[in-house]
């Protein structure tokens, strides 16, 4: 039997969660949210001389954009926004799961590195990335990652690089490894999901960025603080983060992710438990549905594709007024 007492996360996603005009109804309804996306967008326009605001949002944005630079700022904004909404509204974690690029979200979040640091950091990680690395491709696989083991048209020409749940894994690949993989999917009926990624994210295809991304942040010389609010994990260490160091920020997009360990070791079973998904499209929210079957834990979509951010919001506030 669990008390009362709630233990709340906080759960932030990275490369492949977003799409266009993410957040978009809650930027016109709740305006924490609209300020903190607008203050963002102006230290992001001292960086790349643009506003990601504009393209994610405005005119400019009419056709949607996978450029690296631009999605990874575009995903610590909403992530971020978001985040200052329910810190509002008095809503603060317990401990926070960062999954690839959200590790650095919670690390922002987390009061580790200095935000103008991190969004730095975060722009020069796109750019080394599409610089260094040849493009690629990544797919979410609707099957027992078994698969990938028992199929050399996988493993010989892929991959894996998380098992997100039960029946659920994803993979990268070169480009001209498409046809072979697409061609044994189809031809076995399996169902996959294209993810909106130009690289190779936690594989090696990103490897040719590792070298110059360290240089940058030694030549940096970022400090990081060592009075963090909140209990950290990681994905890419499968741990709770207690030190960083510079090879901790490439590791959160080279390791292979394993949320679903990760997650468990935030989790208090004694108590009732509020996953809370940051991100922008309420993935992992969806994986601790598939990961848990226990009434004491409650995942949490605020923004999703389909919209009702603010349903969501009033959802989540009333379940917490329940369990004051």
């Amino acid at each position: 039997m669990y008390s009362v007492k709630r233990n709340i996360v906080f759960m932030y996603s990275g490369q492949g969660s977003q799409y266009k005009n993410m957040g978009l109804d809650l930027y016109y309804s709740e305006p924490i949210f609209q300020y903190w996306m607008n203050q963002l967008d102006q230290y992001f326009i001292k960086f790349i001389g643009s506003s990601v605001f504009d393209l994610l949002y405005g005119d400019k944005g009419k056709k949607e954009s996978n450029t690296l630079t631009h999605t990874h700022l575009a995903i610590f904004m909403v992530e971020y926004a978001v985040t200052q909404v329910l810190f509002k509204h008095g809503i603060y974690p317990d401990s926070i799961v960062g999954v690839s690029l959200g590790e650095l979200t919670a690390s922002a979040v987390n009061n580790r590195i200095r935000l103008l640091e991190c969004m730095e950091m975060i722009y020069e990680q796109a750019h080394i990335i599409t610089k260094s690395c040849s493009k690629a491709r990544m797919l979410s696989i609707l099957a027992d990652s078994q698969l990938y083991h028992c199929s050399k048209e996988l493993y010989l020409n892929s991959e894996i690089v998380s098992n997100n749940f039960k029946d659920n894994f994803t993979i990268a690949f070169p480009e001209e490894k498409e046809k072979v993989i697409y061609n044994f999917l189809k031809m076995n009926q399996i169902t996959y999901v294209p993810l909106a990624v130009e690289y190779g994210f936690h594989s090696s295809l990103i490897d040719d960025g590792r070298e110059p991304y360290q240089k940058y942040l030694a030549k940096r010389n970022i400090t990081w603080n060592e009075k963090i609010r909140y209990k950290q994990y990681s994905s890419a260490l499968v741990d709770q983060l207690d030190d960083l160091s510079m090879d901790y920020f490439w590791k959160v997009v080279r390791m292979p992710i394993d949320f679903q360990n990760t997650v468990k070791k935030a989790i208090d079973r004694n108590y009732i438990n509020i996953l809370v998904d940051l991100g922008p499209s309420g993935t992992l929210a969806t994986s601790c549905k598939y990961i848990f079957n226990e009434e004491n834990i409650l995942p949490y979509t605020i923004i999703s594709p389909y919209g009702g951010a603010m349903k969501h919001l009033d959802l989540l506030y009333k379940e917490l007024d329940m369990q004051k």
